[in-house]
This record gives C-alpha cells, structure tokens and sequence, in this order.
C-alpha cells in the first residue's frame, strides 16, 4: 500500500515547467495513412454482442496532434485527461541548475486543437498533476512541507487558475462524479489517526471527518494506506501498520463508516479501481512487485471477493472508464498490447488501433477523447482523437 505524498488512482506527472508557451502548431497531425483501425468482436449471433452496440468505433479517424518541445533536455511533458467540455490540458517542464521545477501547461480545444491559454508558474510552483472535472480541472502541487501536503488549484474549462486551497492531506484519489478525496495521517508518539477530507472541484473542502485510528509499534513505524472512490461516492479505505493484518473501511460522502472495519484477503494494494457497477476492482502486487487484478469489492461490502472474469488476473497498463458508464477502454502490459473495449458487463467488444498506440501512454477524458503521447522522440508531442468514446 502506499502513504507518501501521492495521487492514489491518477497517473503521477514528474515534476517541471518552464517558460514554454502553447504548443506549436496544434492542428492535424500526419499520423500515416490512416488514422486507425478498429475491430469488433462477434457476438453468439455472429454480431456485435448487444452491449457493446456503439461502443467500437468503426474509424478512429485522423489525429490532431501538438509538440510541446522546448529543446531543452531536462524537458519532461505530459498530458492530462480532458475535462467534460472537451479541454485538454498539456505540460512541460524543465529544471534549473539549482534543480527548482519549473511548470507550464497548455490548454487545447480538443475538437480542433486551438489554444485556449497557457500558464507558466513561478519556479518551484504550480500543479503537476491536473484531474479532470465535468468542468474544468483540480489541480494538484506537492508542497515540500513536513510533513509533506498537497496543495489544489481550481482550473475553469478555459485554463485559469482561479483559486488555490492549502491542505493537509499527503495523498489524493479522484471522485468519479466529480471533485476530489483526500487523506491526512496524524501521529502522536505510537497513535495514528487518518483524516477523510473531500473537496469539490474547485478545492473547496466540503467535509471532513476521522476516518481511523490506531497504533503502531514505534513512533516513526510507517502507516501505508490506499484509497478508491467509487461511481456511487463511497471511498474505501485500506490501512494498517506492515507488521499486522491491514483493515479496511467503507465511508460515505461525508467521511462516516457505512460498513464495519473489516480484515481485507489481501494488503499489498496498488490500487483501487472503480467500476461502473460500484464495485472497486483490486490491483495487488505480486512479488516482483508486478501489478495484477487481484479481487473487487461489492459496493460497501465487508469483504473482498473475486475479480470479474473479464479482468481476473489482468496486468493492465492503463484502465479508463468510458464517458456516461458506457464501459471501459484498458491495455494490457506487454509490446503490441492494443487498446481493448469492454461493457459495463464485461463484454470484450473489440479493439482499437492507432498509428500512435505503441509510442507511449494513452489517456481517455471525460469527454471521450483518446490521448497519446509519443516518447519515441524527445516525448513531448501529443496526439489525439476528439471525442471518440463519447
């Protein structure tokens, strides 16, 4: 489990920035011939499964795209997931010789790639890391405190950075109907206590409540925790000192239990993945420390049962729910892996196929579109597919 300064469930962005500016040249890409390929896999009938109507699209089409490149060797660039009004936001960052991050991000009309605005930070601050909201986006900074924190930024859809909230919390999972949970670990001497503290988009924190308590064997012993929130508003908990049983907690959208504390099957948790049904699906580790689906929990249910078929020991590289419950686009680990749709049931609908898949990570937001970021190169351009999924 984890239980630094961390974003549980959100894929982490390293730290940067820079004078940058926009992208340059954000309109079509030349993605090759084509822009993908995308096969649907045969129901009973010979068909399309019926709950996979729709969900594969028939032409990926062709790609926008955006370089974000600085020349600068230390750039380091990502992307984070578009918000629901199609806004996509792109990084970059450099460091200075003193090794102070500098931050830059980039905001794009995802349906034709125009720049809306961009934000350079003052060295050493600004978010990393920016969820995406049905409007707009939470922006999250590490704050080099002690002990460490979290800061987050209110982003509108048109990339201004309207408020900034100080926090205590050192870990942060994002709520799939929007906003954002955190956590804050207390100790005194061997007494820990996990505060549940949930903000809104903006950073505004509207609740708070003790999550758990409990001891460990000396003062300084660490206290891994995990969370997931699922698409009803439920956060579970996992948590527990590394040399006993770790235990787990349902709460709802005021940080109250809504289930007993209950001994979890499994403790070393990557994370908690949710599902459109509710259920949250466990990512384990193995012992390479390799991740796998290792179970799912019914919503509120106190106690972990088996994985869906369709995931059951999966090693995912990326897993992204589609816009409006409409189910799921995963990739699994492994050269070549293709992008796989699934149903909200777990019908394997078919797969997608880019000219760009293979060149790094792909993001999907919350408005369908498909991100991808090429790390072939100097790995900062980007391409993608407005609204795909949606």
């Amino acid at each position: 489990m984890r239980g630094s300064v961390l974003l549980l469930g959100v894929l982490p962005a390293s730290g940067g920035t820079a004078d940058a500016g926009g992208p340059q040249d954000a309109g079509p890409g030349d993605a090759g011939p084509d822009g993908g390929s995308a096969a649907a896999d045969a129901g009973l009938d010979g068909g399309v499964a019926a709950d996979c109507e729709g969900l594969v699209p028939a032409d990926a089409g062709r790609p926008l795209f955006a370089d974000l490149d600085t020349g600068n060797p230390a750039q380091i660039c990502s992307a984070a997931p578009p918000d629901g009004t199609g806004t996509l936001p792109l990084r970059v960052g450099t460091f200075d010789a003193n090794g102070v991050q500098r931050t830059a991000w980039s905001f794009v009309r995802a349906a034709d790639g125009a720049r809306i605005s961009s934000h350079a930070y003052p060295a050493g601050t600004g978010p990393t890391v920016l969820i995406p909201q049905p409007q707009g986006f939470t922006g999250v900074e590490p704050v080099a405190a002690d002990p460490p924190r979290l800061d987050l930024h209110g982003i509108n859809a048109a990339g201004d950075d309207f408020a900034t909230a100080r926090t205590d919390v050192a870990a942060l999972v994002p709520d799939p109907s929007g906003g954002v949970v955190g956590f804050a670990l207390t100790r005194a001497r061997a007494t820990f206590t996990l505060r549940f503290e949930r903000f809104d988009a903006g950073g505004n924190l509207v609740a708070s409540a003790v999550a758990a308590t409990g001891n460990t064997a000396a003062p300084d012993q660490p206290v891994p925790f995990v969370a997931g929130v699922s698409v009803r508003g439920d956060t579970l908990l996992v948590f527990g000192p590394p040399d006993r049983p770790c235990g787990a907690v349902w709460l709802d959208r005021g940080g109250s239990a809504v289930s007993p504390v209950f001994r979890p099957s499994l403790c070393r948790i990557r994370a908690l993945r949710p599902l459109v049904d509710g259920a949250l699906a466990v990512e384990g580790e193995d012992q390479d420390r390799n991740g796998f689906i290792a179970a799912s929990v019914a919503p509120r249910a106190a106690r972990f049962g088996d994985a869906p078929a369709w995931l059951a020991g999966a090693r995912l590289r990326e897993l992204f729910l589609l816009p409006r419950g409409r189910g799921y686009a995963l990739r699994r680990q492994g050269p070549g892996a293709r992008l796989e749709l699934f149903s909200p049931a777990g019908s394997r609908c078919g797969e997608l196929a880019t000219p760009g898949l293979d060149d790094g990570p792909f993001l999907v937001g919350r408005d369908g579109t498909l991100v991808e970021q090429d790390l072939t190169g100097q790995a900062c351009s980007f391409r993608w597919h407005p609204a795909l999924f949606r």
